[in-house]
């Protein structure tokens, strides 16, 4: 493994970058070389999906340039993004820029990063969207100059993209769904649920999977309450659900509901309720292994950074992927056993620091 170390700067700050060369993928983590469980969406009905495998190649045929714009790097979720890019184009030995917008509410500044990526040359420009119709025209610019362009983790509303490797959060409704079935075996079993804010499109789908899971079981949703994100905010839903509802056996739903759940439930005495979450952030994974929260759901958000620049890659080597979806197949965490952040197809190891070049 041979390394060397590049210094940028960002937003004002010097910032040493590391970059590291996998020498015959010596000591890269497992979730790297292992095949990736995968669903692919039918083209016409995004709800019908089939099972199937991803490898990410181990070599690219040429150094090329791959320049990818996020939306921030402000929290763990985009730091394990930026794990999955940086890994994958160190092993594969392409030049990797990544751009950070500075946050959600900076769309001019992604559009103008879109354009940056255009004129440095780079060969493939990977997107995570701020807003899927606000990049809309920029992508289908870029597109039509001949430049291929692949989608990850946040939908483009364009059906001009190169290829997309992101996730349908109805997938992970399901995949907890199917989790409460399991635990009820046969019997009844009730859950209060706190599945985000009301409207918001990835907090529909995963509702939408989750009840669709639940149809024709003894598992009953109580009590569904929306609402935005913030903990303190999930904590008052949490807190008026158990003074108004005498029997729960779960409370589920976003992660800042799941965190707060646990020292609600201690306050209210009712520390028989199992708490769950259908995505992970850092602090659920560490609330899992203190075996404070049951379940969480995985998006493997590593997985698909990875596999955005895997197909890249694809298909400036003339592999024709024009057009191919893949999902990586939700996975999850139990309190049964401990999650392994150093390595795990959710989440960044805990001494990454983040990266903005790979050369």
């Amino acid at each position: 493994m041979t390394a060397t170390i590049i210094r940028a700067s960002i937003l004002g700050l010097t910032v040493t970058l590391g970059s590291t060369a996998w020498a015959g993928d010596a000591k890269l983590p497992s979730i790297f070389t292992q095949a990736i469980p995968i669903l692919r969406p039918d083209a016409a009905n995004i709800d019908k999906v089939t099972d199937g495998e991803w490898t990410l190649l181990d070599k690219a045929s040429r150094k090329w340039s791959i320049c990818a714009s996020l939306p921030t790097m402000k929290d763990p979720y985009w730091k394990a993004v930026d794990y999955g890019l940086v890994t994958q184009a160190e092993r594969l030995g392409v030049n990797l820029t990544i751009l950070d917008a500075g946050g959600y509410g900076n769309l001019s500044k992604q559009i103008s990063d879109l354009e940056d990526c255009a004129s440095s040359g780079a060969d493939a420009v990977l997107v995570a969207a701020i807003s899927g119709e606000g990049v809309k025209s920029k992508v289908d610019q870029l597109v039509s100059e001949g430049m291929p362009v692949i989608e990850s983790v946040n939908r483009i509303a364009s059906p001009n993209v190169t290829a997309r490797s992101t996730v349908d959060f109805k997938r992970l409704g399901i995949a907890l769904g199917e989790h409460l079935k399991e635990k009820a075996a046969g019997q009844p079993l009730r859950v209060a649920w706190f599945p985000g804010p009301e409207g918001a499109g990835w907090a529909v789908r995963t509702d939408e999977g989750f009840k669709e899971a639940l149809k024709d079981s003894k598992v009953k949703v109580i009590s569904t309450k929306w609402g935005d994100t913030g903990r303190d905010v999930q904590l008052g839903l949490i807190e008026d659900t158990l003074q108004a509802e005498s029997s729960i056996d779960w409370i589920a739903g976003v992660a800042p509901a799941a965190e707060a759940a646990v020292g609600a439930v201690k306050d209210a005495n009712r520390t028989g309720i199992k708490i769950a979450s259908f995505y992970q952030t850092d602090a659920v994974a560490n609330a899992v292994n203190a075996k404070e929260i049951a379940y969480s759901g995985n998006d493997n958000v590593v997985w698909m950074a990875a596999m955005a620049l895997d197909l890249a890659v694809r298909q400036l080597q003339g592999e024709n992927i024009k057009g191919t979806e893949i999902w990586p197949k939700p996975q999850a965490f139990t309190s049964d056993a401990p999650v392994d952040l150093d390595n795990s197809s959710g989440f960044a190891p805990k001494d990454f620091l983040p990266k903005f070049q790979v050369k």
